[in-house]
């Protein structure tokens, strides 16, 4: 019987399955009670992150109003260009019947029981037929679009037994699950860099020949009339500028991209809180100048920023392997080129992730609702320069979280590449599951 199939107003489908309509089988917009005047958690629009099932972050607010969900329900963008971006997530964050409230721009998605399991409808919502239906329904004015409720009573799916949906939710769960705990350490790496970056080179508590907290032992210190503070004797003063030229990115026109072109680092490539993103790449097939190539291990800074709360603006980046020997960056982008005989792109990616640096090149973002950064406010940027043995010290220990950081991000490669193929042959009866 698994390798039989039968014909359908919808194709061939496995002949134990059956045809439904999209809103017979799933809960579309549950009801779930809010108190109004009371605080919740709540879930924004950027709290989910692009093609990614976890929900990144939430906070605290009154509810006034808004989508209502609670655990293992699929938080579904409907506007565009958040659903065209892959804006969907399974909820799994909140306390036991905790109810939490959202972007009046979610719909949300529910498994009825006995008839669809929970996870199963959120690769459902994200298999590439779905997509692809649900944005083509999407009315309203340009820039403003949404998926009407109404398109889910008009979209037929091919429906497998429950037992058969548990399975195929659970072999797509696990490579989620992996590329989720893979995020996780590298949040952990990126952190533990930063905080000793941060406790070397701005708390000063490097560790002096003694192996002791410099510091904290009564290091010599010396007041310096360019930064304003005390730094370790011996220490000197660097800008930028100093140490390493800037590059621009390419100006470009949209009919440039090509699925065949080379990979282009762009301003999606840039994690909210600095690192890089695999799946922000776009791809290239116009004309560039040299100035605008980058390689794997080159430095980049975010140029712009369309965020809220300018997330991004400044924050630094390495390019990782791509897959490709070219790779060229769009005018979003900056590469800086260090002069290794001062300072490592390791030490520099730490200057540019502290806060003394974000805060200093506020002064030289213009714009509203999009921000721009002068490259004077990377390459005026001053700080203390440590003698050239402690950089080595630092670039080692840099150099060996980043290998790691960059081998779970090959493996989350692979492991979301795997996921998306076998995600419309599971859902299609294509491969079946015993």
């Amino acid at each position: 019987m698994e390798n039989e199939f039968k014909d359908t107003e919808i194709g061939k489908i496995p002949v134990d399955w059956n045809v439904a309509t999209f809103s017979e089988i799933i809960d579309i917009n549950p009801k779930r009670t809010l108190k109004k005047g009371e605080k919740y958690k709540k879930i924004a629009m950027t709290d989910i992150k692009e093609y990614t099932r976890k929900i990144q972050s939430y906070s605290d607010e009154e509810y006034k109003g808004g989508s209502r969900f609670t655990n293992e329900d699929t938080l579904f963008a409907r506007i565009t260009p958040c659903l065209e971006n892959g804006k969907t997530a399974f909820v799994d964050i909140l306390n036991e019947n905790e109810i939490a409230f959202g972007s009046t721009e979610f719909i949300v998605l529910c498994g009825k029981e006995g008839i669809t399991d929970s996870k199963y409808v959120y690769y459902l919502s994200i298999s590439p037929e779905i997509r692809k239906k649900t944005i083509k329904s999407m009315i309203g004015t340009s820039g403003r679009q949404r998926v009407p409720n109404e398109v889910f009573g008009s979209i037929e799916i091919p429906l497998p037994p429950l037992s058969e949906q548990q399975k195929i939710a659970q072999i797509l769960s696990a490579l989620d699950d992996k590329i989720e705990n893979n995020n996780q350490q590298n949040k952990i790496l990126e952190e533990t860099a930063n905080s000793i970056f941060k406790e070397w080179f701005v708390d000063f508590n490097f560790l002096d020949e003694n192996g002791l907290p410099y510091f904290e032992n009564g290091g010599k210190m010396e007041f310096n009339e360019e930064l304003g503070i005390e730094i370790p004797k011996g220490w000197s003063v660097k800008s930028i500028g100093e140490v390493s030229k800037f590059y621009k990115g390419l100006s470009y026109k949209s009919d440039g991209f090509s699925e065949d072109g080379i990979p282009m680092i762009n301003l999606k490539c840039f994690e909210r809180n600095g690192g890089f993103r695999h799946d922000g790449i776009k791809y290239y097939g116009g004309p560039y100048k040299k100035s605008h190539m980058v390689k794997k291990g080159d430095l980049v800074i975010a140029m712009t920023d369309v965020t809220q709360n300018a997330d991004v603006i400044g924050n630094p980046a390495i390019v990782p392997e791509t897959g490709s020997e070219i790779n060229i960056m769009s005018l979003d982008v900056g590469k800086v080129e260090t002069d290794e005989k001062l300072v490592s792109i390791g030490f520099l990616y730490g200057v540019f992730s502290s806060y003394h640096y974000l805060n200093f090149i506020k002064n030289y973002t213009t714009g509203t609702t999009v921000l721009h950064l002068n490259k004077d406010g990377i390459m005026n940027y001053e700080f203390p320069m440590p003698p050239q043995n402690l950089i080595l010290e630092y670039t080692e220990i840099f150099n060996n979280i980043y290998g790691k950081i960059s081998k779970n991000n090959l493996e989350n490669q692979y492991l979301s590449n795997l996921r998306d193929l076998l995600l419309p042959k599971l859902m299609s009866g294509e491969i079946r599951l015993k």
